[in-house]
């Protein structure tokens, strides 16, 4: 079993910064609100884990995008006190 939701929402439209040798250019950077929750089992239903957290999405041209999520894990029952750091680099779907 798994549900997975994710809110995503618009944060700078449109970001330059100016270099020496040229300027960069980041168009339509965005953020996420996640949550996920999970389980498997074969004869019996057990316990269900989940995560939760933000993340920033800045796409890169084309399917190519950079993705940082910070998240938490969880058991319901009490939430883990290290925050999760994952970075990702490709498509976004």
């Amino acid at each position: 079993m798994l549900v997975s939701n994710e809110l995503r929402f618009p944060l700078v439209n449109d970001l330059s910064i100016a270099l020496p040798i040229g300027g960069i250019r980041f168009i339509a950077i965005g953020g996420a609100l996640f949550f996920d929750i999970g389980n498997a089992w074969e004869n019996q239903f057990g316990n269900s884990y989940g995560s939760f957290g933000l993340g920033i999405r800045v796409p890169l041209g084309g399917l190519t995008t950079l993705r940082f999520d910070f998240a938490r894990r969880t058991d319901f029952i009490s939430v883990s006190k290290n925050t999760r750091i994952d970075f990702f680099f490709g498509w976004d779907y």
